[in-house]
């Protein structure tokens, strides 16, 4: 083991006091001009992510206030209040006993969604025409044959961002995901929930990368 005083031997043998200060001198330089560049670099990312959110929630919106437009005096509003008072096991009786077509719930909880879980950010991504698509599909599926609708049949269905599902982009939370494309294909799961006549329309929110400290 080399002794302290040796080690300073070696320094003063090799090292002249104007090349030590030298030394030190680019050290501390590249030091700085590394941690600058680390930092000017991060926030070119920033600005990045935040222009890819920022035009994704605007598009979002547009979309949502022009759906509400649109559907908003299909389907009055007390219907919406007693929809949203049901229970799922009534939701599914209802549609059984043809007293609530498909078309009408998932209406009720898409308008749901497009306003005060789009005001909480509590969507990571939705699919309002192609939920609508879906859901008048169910009821024609009904119609033609009850007796093969599950308990699930036509009824609007939320599930998590890190889910893959047809039509809409997982993100797992993270903002450099935001501008993902929207998957063409779905999960075992969601493939299931579909052949039962289940309506997929939106995915909800989730702590960033799964990670939720309790």
């Amino acid at each position: 083991m080399i002794s302290l005083s040796h080690l300073q031997n070696l320094i003063k043998k090799y090292f002249s006091q104007r090349n030590l200060i030298i030394c030190l001198t680019l050290g501390s330089s590249l030091f700085l001009i590394t941690s600058l560049t680390r930092k000017i670099n991060r926030s070119i990312v920033n600005r990045k992510y935040h222009q890819t959110i920022s035009k994704l929630h605007t598009q979002r919106n547009n979309e949502c206030e022009a759906f509400i437009a649109k559907y908003s005096n299909t389907i009055a509003k007390e219907l919406q209040q007693k929809i949203l008072s049901y229970s799922f096991v009534e939701l599914s009786e209802k549609l059984c006993s043809n007293e609530l077509s498909s078309v009408e719930i998932y209406l009720t909880y898409a308008f749901r969604a497009a306003s005060l879980g789009r005001s909480l950010k509590l969507i990571a991504d939705i699919d309002l025409e192609s939920g609508l698509k879906q859901a008048e599909l169910r009821d024609l599926e009904r119609k033609k044959d009850p007796k093969k609708c599950s308990s699930i049949h036509g009824l609007p269905i939320s599930v998590k961002d890190h889910i893959t599902c047809k039509g809409l982009k997982t993100t797992l939370g993270y903002v450099c995901n935001a501008d993902n494309e929207r998957w063409d294909h779905d999960c075992c799961l969601i493939d299931l929930l579909r052949n039962k006549g289940a309506i997929i329309f939106t995915h909800s929110n989730i702590p960033q990368g799964l990670v939720l400290l309790l």
